[in-house]
């Protein structure tokens, strides 16, 4: 598992808040950044039970499997499969 950090939220209107969280892909160098429209709260508590041995997809059933895979692994997106591991 990639150690994805909580960077900040956002407001996004009275009632919906987005979470920053950066992470490290798995392939390249660079910090990559992606937005989930999550409460801070329960991201912290959804990242706790995956931390502690919960399937990704069961602690955030709410998450695209793009945003799941962000969390796992810092990509985001089948084009960057393609360009990383194009014979998977």
């Amino acid at each position: 598992m990639f150690n994805p950090k909580l960077v900040s939220t956002y407001s996004v209107g009275p009632y919906s808040t987005k979470v920053l969280v950066k992470t490290h892909p798995m392939f390249g160098d660079e910090t990559r950044e992606y937005l989930i429209n999550m409460e801070e709260q329960e991201f912290l508590d959804a990242y706790r039970d995956w931390a502690n041995g919960m399937l990704i997809q069961n602690a955030f059933p709410n998450l695209s499997a793009n945003e799941r895979e962000f969390l796992l692994s810092g990509i985001i997106g089948d084009e960057e499969w393609e360009k990383y591991a194009p014979n998977l």
